[in-house]
């Protein structure tokens, strides 16, 4: 993710990859957009595809 710090990054990606293999798959990523765009709850990972608010 574009400026942020390769720690923050790497915890974004262990949240965003649902069955933690190591690999956000094109069917997670599916998910995780359909989750971020149409999602109501404001704790979800889908959260955090474009980054952590407030940094």
């Amino acid at each position: 993710m574009f400026g942020l710090a390769a720690a923050l990054v790497r915890s974004v990606f262990v949240e965003l990859d649902a069955d933690s293999d190591g690999v956000i798959t094109r069917a997670e990523l599916m998910d995780i957009s359909a989750q971020s765009y149409r999602g109501d709850d404001p704790a979800a990972p889908a959260n955090l595809l474009f980054g952590p608010f407030g940094i």
